[in-house]
């Protein structure tokens, strides 16, 4: 996992709740849903997610999803999401692809997005 992912995913035990809460509140922020949201989503479909190989650095499944996410919350911007994530435009549009056509959404079933 990437030091911004981990960072963004990682609530250290030292935090008192104050730090907690405006962590929490960052992330709903910058992606627009909880971490367990998130957490539930990604055990979903982390199997479709995952590369065959480690070559050129393949980008894993959460940092997949969390920039897929961020492309969503800030309005379809594929070089905000890809800054996010430290990668390019065109990584980033095949990403979101890839992630979009993993991720359950329904607006009758309240247990997808």
């Amino acid at each position: 996992m990437s030091r911004a992912v981990h960072n963004a995913l990682l609530i250290t035990e030292d935090s008192d709740s104050l730090d907690f809460e405006e962590e929490m509140s960052a992330f709903n922020v910058r992606f627009r849903l909880e971490k367990s949201t998130v957490d539930k989503v990604l055990s979903e479909i982390v199997d479709q997610l995952k590369n065959s190989t480690d070559r050129n650095n393949s980008i894993d499944p959460i940092t997949q999803l969390l920039v897929t996410l961020r492309f969503y919350a800030t309005g379809n911007f594929l070089i905000t999401a890809g800054d996010f994530g430290g990668i390019g435009v065109a990584s980033a549009g095949k990403i979101v692809k890839r992630v979009s056509c993993c991720v359950p959404i329904s607006e009758s079933n309240p247990s997808v997005i």
